[in-house]
């Protein structure tokens, strides 16, 4: 990705550095042009003065030269709006271009089967031989990969960078679609579910805790579907109801990316969004790496009792970051290396 990143922008200077270049030619040939006007005013009046023996009033003369000076502006004022004009209907076609692509995504996101307001009840996910792409031209992120997670069974997914192990997360929430197999959550097979459904009944908890300058009550339950008892008792479940009393309550204001807040309490706050949402799936990114012991002993703790029943797929990198998981699954080059029953 950073690679296709240096690339686009290396394009991008070099169409600005042609526009540029070209710009300045242009004004070079414009001012060539404005000289030889200027010139041929000056040899004109010179010209009729001495030759023909005509009166010519010096005022005349004088406004001719000042106009033939000031139409060098004149063209490169024009050249330069006609041109920017060019450039920002190529923007706008552009824009129209992302805007029919976004359309066929709302109409093709549109489809999906009716699905019961508690759905998924059981929490179980299978993949079945699901291979994936990112692009066409690009291998495969996941080769046939296979396995099932049963109702309430915490899993964790282990592997090198580049093994595949975010590649699982994006197909479940149908970020990227599959190129083969099949991946069902509670028998539903994800391609007949609408994506914003799919994507409101399971929880990520990502890596970097994600927050936003607003009320405390707002980050935890943006929609406002909860009652202020029930996000109470989610902070006290994560142990942070005595923190938030410090900043005032629910109404108590957050920075941007919760600045105000350790690392360890941004995850805390994390994990009090998936007590409160109550979703039968919970996917975790990474959010062991960053944390602090206290912070990880809560987590253990959520584990044995409000996610005791909830399934729980769990990325990291490394051994030592899993603790309390049933399984863990090791991935290498996209496929499945060997599953160990803990």
């Amino acid at each position: 990705f950073k690679n296709e990143f240096y690339e686009k922008i290396d394009i991008y200077n070099r169409v600005q550095y042609a526009i540029n270049a070209i710009q300045q030619w242009l004004n070079l040939r414009l001012q060539l042009i404005g000289t030889v006007i200027t010139s041929s005013v000056a040899f004109i009046a010179v010209y009729l003065h001495y030759y023909h023996q005509q009166y010519i009033d010096s005022s005349l003369i004088g406004l001719s030269l000042v106009y033939s000076l000031s139409l060098t502006n004149l063209l490169n004022g024009t050249f330069l709006a006609f041109a920017q004009t060019e450039l920002d209907l190529i923007s706008i076609e552009r824009i129209k271009q992302l805007i029919k692509k976004l359309e066929y995504f709302e109409e093709n996101n549109d489809d999906g089967i009716e699905l019961d307001g508690l759905w998924p009840k059981e929490g179980t996910i299978q993949f079945d031989n699901v291979s994936m792409r990112y692009r066409n031209h690009l291998q495969l992120a996941l080769k046939n990969v296979s396995f099932e997670i049963n109702a309430g069974e915490h899993v964790a997914i282990i592997g090198r960078t580049g093994s595949g192990k975010s590649s699982i997360f994006q197909t479940l929430f149908r970020l990227v679609d599959i190129e083969t197999g099949s991946i069902t959550i509670d028998g539903v097979d994800l391609k007949l579910i609408n994506r914003k459904i799919l994507r409101s009944r399971i929880h990520i908890i990502p890596q970097d805790a994600f927050m936003f300058n607003g009320t405390i009550r707002d980050n935890l339950d943006p929609q406002h579907k909860y009652r202020d008892d029930e996000i109470w008792t989610a902070l006290f479940d994560c142990k942070i109801n005595i923190l938030i009393d410090t900043f005032g309550g629910l109404d108590g204001e957050l920075n941007e990316n919760g600045l105000n807040l350790s690392i360890g309490q941004r995850h805390l706050f994390c994990l009090a969004r998936a007590v409160l949402n109550k979703c039968k799936i919970i996917c975790m990114d990474e959010i062991t790496a960053n944390i602090d012991n206290e912070t990880g002993l809560i987590l253990d703790e959520l584990m044995k009792t409000i996610f005791k029943h909830t399934t729980i797929l769990h990325i990291a990198h490394k051994f030592d970051s899993i603790r309390n998981y049933d399984r863990m699954i090791i991935m290498n080059n996209g496929m499945i290396e060997q599953i160990v029953i803990n």
